[in-house]
């Protein structure tokens, strides 16, 4: 078995090494080249590709993205989850239907990992015998008493269709 070592996508065209603008679309392309194996060229999607002697393997469009943006992005997907986080354990209970309170356990749940995860919040010792794990928001200064749920892949297909997007 032969292994290949790709390099991540270029924040320059391979071709003009024009450097790509944040949120522009780029084209990258793999081929295969007779002496180098496997690579990955990234151009402006209006330029034309001269490939030479190398067969082409795949190619795709996708959005460049500076790293100052990325983490943007990313900071801001934290601070969403985190006031959506908040809201719902704070949410009054008014005698919802044990469905919904099943999905809305297993969402704060998922939540309060994807938090610890992201260094938002702190677990509190382990999960106590009632079933909960106690959180602490160092920056609000405050607990959450999270219900550690079974996680199952039914609920949480039917969490991620109800929020149309992927839990990560």
């Amino acid at each position: 078995m032969q292994e290949w070592s790709l390099q991540s996508g270029s924040r320059k065209s391979t071709r003009t090494e024009k450097p790509f603008s944040d949120g522009q679309q780029v084209r990258s392309v793999l081929i295969v080249a007779e002496k180098e194996g496997l690579l990955r060229l990234d151009f402006h999607p209006d330029e034309e590709m001269d490939l030479g002697e190398s067969r082409l393997v795949a190619q795709w469009l996708r959005t460049f993205r500076s790293n100052e943006a990325e983490r943007e992005v990313a900071r801001e997907a934290v601070a969403t989850a985190d006031e959506l986080f908040d809201q719902m354990m704070n949410e009054e209970d008014d005698g919802e239907d044990s469905e919904r309170a099943e999905v809305r356990a297993t969402l704060c749940f998922l939540l309060a990992l994807h938090l610890e995860r992201k260094r938002v919040l702190r677990p509190k010792g382990r999960v106590g015998s009632d079933g909960f794990q106690v959180y602490r928001h160092p920056k609000k200064d405050c607990e959450y008493r999270v219900a550690a749920v079974e996680l199952r892949p039914k609920l949480i297909q039917q969490i991620e269709d109800q929020l149309d997007f992927m839990l990560i």
